[in-house]
């Protein structure tokens, strides 16, 4: 399709070329065809439309907090160790009552002895119900004065004998008779009374030759290693009981302990008991008697 243009200049021409006459010029034919039409403008080229903006990259979200961690609990402290209580003093034991004796026997006690024995009648008599305790001690005496006293006295015969002597033997003279004159009374007194005799072992003292392996400790056990031998059913081992009962909370009864000795704290001197070592013993000496059943 032809524009405006190219259009009007073909009629223009068409109709010049009809005036010319006798002319020797050849007319163009009128249906000669029209010239080329001009080539049509080429469009400017549309413009790239603009490209839409790349959308802004959505920010990666912020990672959460690392939360601190929470701190370890602190461990509670542990308590103090609760102390020991400290022992309740032992109460004195109720008097134990005394069986009835045979015929013709008495549920009495005599205790025959030394200086040793002299505190420990009346923590006896204390502790025994319904019998008397006879105190039968004489201070500073050998086995053999001892001996003479018990098998004189008539009015004990019939009660029973409990002997603990021989200690003063060591400074006086006559430790070898100790055995000898101990079988003496029992000999004598033993019949009367129905074999109710108990003899309580030697101590040894805290000296020197006293202590394990001297020579007065090494006497010791072997008298009261005879005694025990001669008299297995009267025989009492208060030694050794009274060594054992030392307190390990104070320095010097652990001392005496390992020296084999009674402890000071049952002692007031290197041989003599005060009260608490008296008043064990004692109960020694009940409970040796009545778990004979006399």
């Amino acid at each position: 399709m032809m524009d405006r243009r190219a259009a009007t200049a073909w009629v223009v021409v068409a109709l010049s070329g009809c005036g010319g006459g006798g002319g020797g010029g050849e007319s163009p034919a009128i249906g000669a065809a029209p010239p080329a039409p001009a080539p049509a403008p080429t469009p400017a080229p549309a413009p790239a439309p603009t490209p839409a903006p790349a959308p802004a990259p959505t920010p990666a979200p912020a990672p959460a907090p690392t939360p601190a961690p929470a701190p370890a609990p602190t461990p509670a402290p542990a308590p103090a160790p609760t102390p020991a209580p400290a022992p309740a003093p032992t109460p004195a034991p109720a008097p134990t009552p005394a069986p009835a004796p045979a015929a013709g026997l008495s549920a009495n006690i005599a205790l025959w002895g030394d200086s040793i024995t002299v505190p420990v009648s009346p923590n006896l008599q204390a502790i025994v119900s319904g019998r008397t305790v006879f105190d039968g001690s004489g201070i500073a005496q050998t086995s053999q004065q001892v001996a003479a006293r018990a098998t004189s006295n008539a009015g004990t015969r019939s009660w029973i004998h409990v002997i603990w002597c021989g200690h003063n033997n060591f400074l006086l003279g006559g430790i070898d008779h100790v055995v000898s004159d101990i079988s003496s009374i029992v000999s004598q007194l033993a019949p009367a009374n129905g074999n109710r005799i108990v003899i309580v072992s030697m101590l040894n003292a805290d000296r020197p030759a006293g202590l394990r392996g001297g020579s007065e400790y090494n006497t010791v056990m072997s008298i009261n290693a005879q005694l025990q031998a001669a008299y297995p059913n009267f025989y009492l081992d208060a030694r050794s009981a009274l060594v054992a009962r030392y307190n390990p909370a104070i320095a010097q009864d652990v001392i005496d302990h390992n020296n084999d000795v009674v402890p000071s704290s049952l002692r007031y001197d290197e041989i003599h008991f005060r009260q608490e070592g008296s008043s064990y013993a004692a109960q020694l000496i009940r409970d040796f008697i009545v778990a004979k059943g006399w």
